[in-house]
């Protein structure tokens, strides 16, 4: 990779994009799949293209200008039975790809994620094939016939895209000014990637209080007392009063409903 990467600068002076595209299906029950072939699973889909991005953004830090495009898969959003090891590594380059993104939104270099869907090549075949000598003869003997027609048969082989779109999609990404951050691209991919409906939200009915104070059989709050009427005021004016003061003579009452008392200045 070092080698790679320096005989590019050599012969170019500068490097502007990096495409992360190795990868293949080690599909499998956890339970069976060895360690040591989920080890090279993760080598291959994750920590390749994690050495590669590594050896490639001093460079593009320097020239403050590049794209990184990492060919995720559906399989980074959704996941199937006997595919853990698989959707391991493709969520993890999902999150490796968003926290790149922000680290080197300072330098200039923009960070793309390809989430291809069902795509015509022979990626589906060799997933089939690994799958049923890994689980083919255990526990797991039935849900690995079913997944590994689905993966190599004829009609999903027929309604797969051609590799062409993902190439488009990724001239697309690193011509633009601005790129999206993620392009969604190929048979399934689209209807795949909607989010999930809301779940409903429950409607509450306001509980009726009865008018006349008897109770209401339909109300939890049970009977309720009617309201006592409110004394009615004589009218107020606007203007605040004026206090008695010394040497001054004035009617007033001490409480209400008394009488008015005279009382002479000192």
């Amino acid at each position: 990779m070092q080698a790679g990467v320096d005989g590019i600068i050599a012969e170019s002076g500068r490097i502007d994009v990096l495409v992360n595209n190795a990868g293949y299906g080690s599909y499998g029950a956890i339970e069976d799949v060895p360690l040591d072939e989920a080890r090279a699973q993760f080598e291959v889909n994750l920590f390749g293209a994690a050495r590669l991005i590594q050896l490639v953004l001093p460079h593009m830090r320097a020239q403050r200008s590049g794209t990184i495009v990492n060919i995720s898969s559906m399989g980074g959003k959704i996941h199937t039975p006997l595919g853990g090891w698989y959707h391991g590594t493709k969520f993890a380059l999902e999150g490796l790809s968003d926290c790149l993104r922000m680290e080197l939104k300072p330098f200039g270099v923009d960070v793309v994620v390809v989430e291809p869907g069902a795509i015509r090549t022979e990626w589906g075949g060799i997933a089939a094939d690994n799958l049923r000598k890994t689980s083919g003869d255990t526990a797991y003997a039935r849900q690995a016939d079913a997944m590994a027609e689905s993966l190599g048969s004829e009609s999903t082989a027929r309604r797969s895209s051609p590799p062409s779109v993902i190439a488009d999609t990724v001239a697309k990404a690193v011509t633009a000014r601005r790129p999206r951050t993620r392009y969604a691209v190929g048979f399934g991919a689209r209807p795949l990637h909607l989010p999930a409906p809301r779940p409903a939200r429950p409607r509450l009915r306001r509980a009726r209080r009865p008018r006349h104070g008897h109770a209401d059989r339909r109300s939890p709050l049970g009977p309720v007392r009617p309201r006592e009427p409110v004394p009615q005021l004589g009218p107020v004016s606007r203007r605040s009063p004026r206090l008695p003061q010394r040497g001054n003579r004035g009617l007033f009452t001490d409480k209400p409903g008394q009488q008015p008392i005279r009382r002479a200045a000192r």
